[in-house]
Parts: structure tokens; sequence; C-alpha cells
């Protein structure tokens, strides 16, 4: 697992994640969404909602190199959109994910 999805089983264990469509869609519309995360999977009308909602309510949209598939250890659920609910393990993973492609390591 790499640093990334380290940091996304991190927020899912502090209770700091929501996951699906309308979980993430939920959180972004009560201000709880830090950063919203979208699969290279999604579907093209998903991201498409999920994008427009997060646009309208200020919340940063990241789309990442990983498929439902690669999150099912950390959340025990494949699901195409997520939303980190805590600002500092948010940018945590942003960096992260940052030092990962700058190694190379992701997809």
């Amino acid at each position: 697992m790499d640093n990334a999805l380290q940091m996304l089983s991190l927020a899912r264990r502090a209770g700091k994640l929501a996951y699906g469509f309308d979980a993430v869609a939920g959180a972004i519309q009560t201000g709880r969404a830090a950063l919203v995360l979208i699969s290279a999977q999604a579907a093209g009308r998903t991201e498409r909602n999920i994008r427009r909602i997060a646009g309208e309510n200020g919340v940063p949209v990241a789309a990442v190199p990983y498929s439902p598939e690669d999150w099912f250890p950390v959340l025990g659920k494949a699901v195409a959109v997520l939303a980190v609910t805590d600002p500092n393990l948010a940018r945590g993973f942003r960096d992260r994910l940052a030092a990962n492609e700058a190694a190379g390591q992701n997809r």
C-alpha cells in the first residue's frame, strides 16, 4: 500500500471519510468536505456531477490514479468518489500523492 492510500486508511479509522456519491455530495453540501477524490475509473456522469456540486460549494477536487478496487482494501468498499472531511488529513493525502508522483509510484 502506498503512502497516499495509507493516509486514506488513517482518515477512515478516524471517521474522516465520506464515500459513495450520496455521502460525498452530502459532505460537500453541508460544508464538511475538505477534499474530494475522484477515481480514475469513475463514470463520466458521476465525475461531472461531483465536480459541479464541489465547484458550487468551493471544495477542491482531485482526480486520482486509483481504481475503486485499489480503495477496497482501505475502505472495505469499491467506490468511485471519496471526500476527506478533515483539512489536515486532506493536506496529508495531497502531499503523499505528490510525493508518489515525484517518485514515479502512481499509475
